[in-house]
């Protein structure tokens, strides 16, 4: 399992999973990617009960996140990033107050050259890196693809996904749309599916069979409500008792409070309560 602080999402920002492609049409054609997305302006709304250096960090996270051009985190109603993001051939797609001139100029500083319109987007091509953008009021995507360098046409993929002109990660991927069918959003998301687990392992948070994990994290303004959901192959593979076993010996939980386990079908959902402040101390995944 990796660990949570970086693998956060969810919040305010409209259907970000619209925007989830067919991993196929990123670089080297995966068969699944890992998800990430988080609202920093939902995020925002909480940062007084927030450590204040600890804060100071994430938002410097948000501010400085794109070499490009610079956002505030309560102008980010959503960051949505697949496969790592558009630096690793992945892509990042940035809901909120985007200003088309505005980042477009920015872009254009940065070596990208206009491409023209597509779907209503301006879309922009780096003169010598694999990396390209599509922008529109509201809205950016970034897309990168060293492999096969024609990021431009993952850019526009992922904007016909968001219109359901091509098929998303969900429509291709059985377990991931089961996953994001059980999985809660908060202001926190991370998603990844898997090949099946070999052997249980419940000190490492590993479970025979299990094909896929989400991690979602809904702030308030003492407690957040944190969810945990564990997706197998078959109803028969989740064991209560050995999740039960992880939450207890797993240091990773020492910050969770009332800890619920439910399973259904093919599905564990463990639910606790955390405190606000400490929520980027916890480590699950």
């Amino acid at each position: 399992m990796i660990g949570l602080a970086g693998c956060l999402g969810g919040g305010d920002g409209g259907d970000f999973e619209s925007w989830l492609v067919d991993p196929f049409a990123l670089s080297g054609r995966p068969d699944q990617y890992f998800v990430t997305s988080v609202s920093p302006a939902g995020i925002d709304e909480y940062a007084n009960e927030l450590p204040r250096e600890e804060w100071d960090d994430i938002r410097d996270s948000f501010v400085d996140g794109y070499a490009f051009t610079r956002f505030l985190p309560d102008e980010i109603d959503r960051v949505t990033t697949g496969a790592g993001g558009y630096e690793f051939g992945g892509f990042d797609v940035i809901v909120g107050e985007v200003d088309p001139e505005e980042v477009g100029d920015d872009l254009e500083r940065a070596d990208l050259r206009s491409r023209g319109e597509y779907e209503g987007f301006e879309l922009y091509e780096h003169d010598e890196e694999a990396w390209a953008a599509a922008v529109a009021d509201g809205t950016l995507v970034l897309a990168g693809d060293p492999e096969d360098e024609n990021p431009v046409f993952v850019v526009e993929d992922i904007v016909d996904a968001s219109e359901g002109e091509e098929r998303t990660y969900s429509e291709v991927d059985d377990d991931f749309e089961a996953l994001m069918d059980a999985a809660p959003v908060g202001e926190t998301f991370f998603a990844v599916t898997q090949e099946p687990v070999e052997e249980t392992a419940p000190e490492q948070g590993q479970f025979r069979n299990q094909v896929g994990t989400a991690v979602s994290t809904e702030f308030g303004e003492d407690d957040s409500d944190f969810d945990l959901v564990l997706l197998f192959e078959d109803e028969r593979d989740p064991r209560e008792r050995d999740v039960e076993d992880w939450t207890r010996e797993d240091d990773s939980f020492r910050l969770l409070r009332d800890i619920e386990i439910e399973i259904d079908e093919e599905v564990v959902h463990v639910h606790g309560e955390v405190p606000t402040r400490d929520v980027f101390e916890v480590g699950i995944l």
